[in-house]
């Protein structure tokens, strides 16, 4: 069982457009024609946290973005800058106020992301002796046997949101259906 404060983190994903950077097109002309890369929409996966008294806490973003071809490149990218190139890491490395940004092949939450979200905001709480409680969905990412393991690493105690709403179901069934014979209810 976890403490009394109680986390729920959710995933979802966001659409966004392009915004064309260039016009081809004469002054007065009635026709306009934009350059485009020819891509016209990308997502970024968001992952959101709450707690039980109402704070909100600093979202993951995770881009798609290519991974080098390099193994020891892509290594390094992944382990020392968000899964970005250098480049792009060094633009980006600032612009995360409130926010953290994360970048992989599919722009998708996995079990990697889940142990750097738990690294994020559970690592460095003041009392870890004192269990915290993670709502989840039920992402195959969250339940890997390595993420469990690194949760009770850090004192989280973990459940899917589907397993408690079954078991206050079961609850609320079994409470009104307390002192009742079966055969009454069909």
């Amino acid at each position: 069982n976890g403490g009394d404060q109680v986390f729920n983190a959710d995933q979802t994903a966001i659409n966004y457009e392009y915004l064309p950077t260039q016009t081809i097109a004469s002054t007065g002309e009635k026709t306009v024609w934009m350059k485009s890369s020819g891509k016209d929409k990308e997502r970024v996966t968001l992952m959101l946290l709450g707690d039980s008294s109402g704070q909100k806490y600093d979202p993951f973003m995770v881009f798609k973005t290519k991974q080098s071809k390099i193994p020891e490149r892509a290594l390094e990218n992944t382990a020392f800058q968000h899964g970005f190139s250098a480049q792009l890491w060094r633009e980006l490395r600032g612009e995360q106020t409130g926010v953290q940004v994360y970048g992989n092949d599919a722009g998708w939450w996995n079990g990697e992301m889940t142990i750097q979200f738990l690294i994020y905001h559970f690592l460095h709480r003041r009392d870890m002796h004192v269990p915290v409680a993670l709502l989840l969905d039920d992402f195959s990412g969250h339940w890997r046997k390595d993420v469990q393991i690194f949760a009770r690493l850090l004192n989280v105690e973990y459940t899917s949101r589907v397993y408690i709403c079954l078991s206050a179901g079961r609850y609320l069934v079994e409470q009104a259906t307390k002192g009742h014979d079966a055969r009454e209810f069909g």
